[in-house]
């Protein structure tokens, strides 16, 4: 089976989701104590994420090609080995 960006977050969701249960159930904490840690948590990832990006102006064509060479590529490989798998 293929997998695509969005089974694997899926897998991330379902996995989080487990070891919030494991964690009340074993621990007693409060599912709200866990929902506004994950809360925390997503912010501080955006500001990373943000901090890492680089801008780019929608007129500089050699760093929008650079970026669509550099997602193309990934989807190529990705597919080129489930091809060889079939």
């Amino acid at each position: 089976m293929a997998r695509n960006s969005l089974s694997y977050l899926l897998y991330i969701i379902y996995a989080l989701f487990n070891a919030v249960l494991v964690v009340c159930l074993c621990t007693g904490i409060h599912p709200t104590t866990i929902s506004d840690s994950f809360q925390k948590a997503a912010a501080k990832s955006a500001d990373i994420l943000e901090g890492m990006s680089t801008a780019v102006q929608l007129t500089d064509h050699e760093s929008l090609l650079q970026s669509a060479t550099t997602s193309l590529n990934s989807k190529v490989r990705k597919n080129h080995a489930v091809s060889k798998m079939t």
